[in-house]
């Protein structure tokens, strides 16, 4: 799905578009990273661990707080993911072997930088 190259891109340093664009101007880069490298690594894991779990999300973390505004409250991202139950999960209308595939291409694309 276009909205996954798009996360990696931008994780990668490219600039953002389409949804990603206008969650820009609402968060900011850095929350916004944070938020696109959280939903990252969760889907990264989970082609690794070869099951799908859902991403817990609490209150009182600020990216949860940013996640939540994006894509509960603004709509945005709602393409491929949803909130339920507190936690990140994809979206209903996405089946399960799609699901697997896009785990699968963030596992293959998505490497992240370690800080030095």
């Amino acid at each position: 799905m276009q909205l996954i190259e798009e996360l990696v891109q931008y994780a990668d340093g490219s600039r953002p578009v389409a949804e990603l664009e206008t969650a820009q101007k609402e968060l900011g880069d850095e929350r916004l990273r944070v938020v696109v490298l959280k939903i990252l690594g969760w889907l990264k894991s989970q082609h690794r661990l070869g099951r799908l779990r859902t991403l817990t999300i609490k209150q009182e973390y600020a990216w949860c707080q940013d996640a939540i505004l994006l894509i509960k409250d603004r709509g945005l991202l709602l393409s491929t993911f949803q909130i339920s139950e507190g936690s990140i999960k994809f979206a209903d209308s996405i089946a399960e072997e799609k699901q697997a595939e896009l785990c699968a291409i963030v596992d293959s694309k998505f490497s992240p930088r370690l800080m030095t």
